[in-house]
């Protein structure tokens, strides 16, 4: 009789946590976390990290963030949002051509 409740109590105990999703509030204001967060790291001034349950994509949120910015880092690690120069597309990467030549190469 022991052995069925030990059994069945190991039974429950694997369905809820197959069932349980755990929420980690870090910082200012650790009562409120959004629900489709499944990590938030907010600062006293409202700066915000955090990681989406669904699709694991990170936002960073600091007031900077915009359409068509890029974060960047300096030396020490301290990132920040920037607007790239006008001559890089979104992704940062710069594409200068000097020359080109083509030239045909016939094949048998």
């Amino acid at each position: 009789m022991k052995t069925t409740y030990f059994f069945l109590m190991i039974c429950g105990l694997l369905f809820v946590s197959a069932m349980a999703q755990a929420q980690v509030k870090i910082g200012a204001n650790a009562k409120t976390i959004g629900a489709s967060s499944n990590l938030e790291v907010e600062a006293a001034n409202g700066k915000k990290t955090i990681v989406d349950k669904a699709t694991g994509q990170v936002t960073i949120q600091d007031g900077t963030e915009g359409l068509g910015k890029v974060l960047t880092s300096d030396a020490t690690g301290k990132s920040s949002w920037v607007t790239p120069p006008a001559d890089t597309d979104q992704t940062g990467y710069r594409l200068r051509i000097r020359s080109l030549s083509l030239r045909r190469i016939n094949t048998i």
